[in-house]
């Protein structure tokens, strides 16, 4: 998503670089997170209950630390994550090949619980959730009409358009 914006505005002709990327959760990516030359503000799941997710991160981590260190084994680790051994196994691998002790999820959790990254998130909200709000509400389109991804890509682009359009209009 990134890559498409950066592309997008360069066809616009904007000469400005892409520094500072503040998205939702449905954009949560180790890709865009970790995207060199942009900071990043993407959280990793509902904004709401990142408390949660971060309080079970450090429950998972805190497990994974007793397996490894032989303290109990996968079938304990298991039962007390509420998965199976292979999930485990799996967590084992990912946690060895990536070398990083905090995991990326920890991290970004910790950055956006900072006075900076609470005020520069905050801002997503202000800026892009009343274009929906506005299409939906005012505009009534609450679906789109044509069927396969081409044609709802184009029938979005149109929509997005049009709104843009009658925005100009009324400040004309």
């Amino acid at each position: 998503m990134i890559d498409a914006a950066k592309k997008n505005l360069k066809a616009a002709g904007e000469r400005r670089r892409l520094r500072r990327v503040v998205a939702d959760a449905g954009y949560w990516s180790a890709g865009n997170v970790a995207k060199k030359g942009v900071d990043s503000y993407i959280a990793p799941g509902r904004a709401r209950q990142l408390k949660k997710i971060a309080e079970t991160e450090h429950t998972r981590a805190a497990i994974l630390n007793q397996v490894q260190t032989g303290d109990i084994d996968t079938v304990q680790a298991a039962e007390q994550l509420g998965t199976t051994r292979a999930r485990v196994n799996q967590l084992l691998r990912r946690r060895r090949r990536a070398g990083d002790p905090d995991p990326l999820t920890t991290t970004m959790i910790a950055k956006l619980d900072t006075p900076a990254g609470r005020k520069t998130y905050k801002k997503r909200a202000a800026t892009i959730e009343p274009v929906f709000a506005q299409i939906k509400h005012n505009r009534n389109i609450r679906s789109l009409s044509r069927r396969g991804l081409a044609a709802a890509d184009s029938e979005w682009k149109l929509i997005c358009a049009t709104h843009n359009l009658l925005k100009i209009h009324r400040l004309a």
